[in-house]
């Protein structure tokens, strides 16, 4: 179990060749997130599965800050692909690579990884910036987080400049970072709870959350499932 407070994040959204998809579950499994995890300052990697609409894959990879992503061990990964990711790469439909930053966070990291998590992406409207991250912060997190079944709600802002430095790794696969700014991140105990009616009511909201919604754009509302994860081994 990770001990470290993670801040910052790597989130990619990807569907995957269907005939590949066997061997890209054991490149994923066996090879990709432990050479990441490997890197200094990164905790854990999740890779969800998405339902309904959602993309095919969900990858959450957990850092102690943003800056790892930018570090020279990890650039260093990047710019020399493994013979394996450079198979694999070309095989993934990555709609997104996005790195963030975290901005506020209510709740308990769960014992175990979270077995689901609903992923909302947007944008807001211009100079709106500040009120939603203020509203999300000190009410809807909070009240989220105080229903049984959620454990834990976070809120993170994208890092476009730091998402798309030219890399080995990102000329294979060609995406940038997602177009909306936020991501928000609720880690759920059952697919039952996403459907109960006392999630169904918060996410309907007050009037005050009513108009803080209206204030979204571009809202991406998905559903994942937990595939595979994998933390980094702490060292004394």
């Amino acid at each position: 179990m990770q001990s470290k407070e993670s801040r910052g994040l790597l989130a990619v959204f990807t569907d995957v060749d269907p005939y590949f998809l066997t061997e890209f579950q054991r490149w994923h499994n066996c090879e990709h997130i432990a050479e990441r995890v490997s890197v200094p300052g990164f905790l854990a990697g999740h890779r969800y599965h998405g339902t309904g609409q959602a993309s095919e894959f969900m990858f959450l990879y957990e850092t102690v800050d943003f800056q790892v992503l930018g570090s020279e061990p990890y650039l260093n990964i990047l710019n020399n692909p493994t013979p394996w990711t450079r198979e694999a790469i070309p095989h993934l439909k990555v709609s997104s690579r996005t790195i963030y930053t975290l901005l506020a966070s209510a709740g308990n990291r769960p014992a175990l990884t979270a077995g689901f998590v609903s992923a909302w992406r947007f944008d807001c409207q211009p100079g709106g910036e500040q009120e939603i991250i203020n509203w999300y912060r000190d009410s809807y997190l909070p009240r989220i987080v105080r229903l049984p079944g959620v454990s834990r709600g976070r809120l993170y802002e994208s890092l476009p400049e730091l998402s798309q430095i030219s890399t080995t790794e990102r000329k294979l696969h060609g995406s940038g970072p997602a177009k909306q700014r936020f991501l928000a991140l609720y880690e759920i105990s059952s697919r039952d709870f996403a459907d109960s009616k006392a999630w169904q009511e918060l996410k309907g909201g007050s009037v005050q959350e009513k108009s803080m919604k209206n204030q979204m754009l571009d809202l991406k509302e998905e559903f994942y499932w937990l595939h595979f994860t994998m933390e980094a081994v702490e060292t004394m």
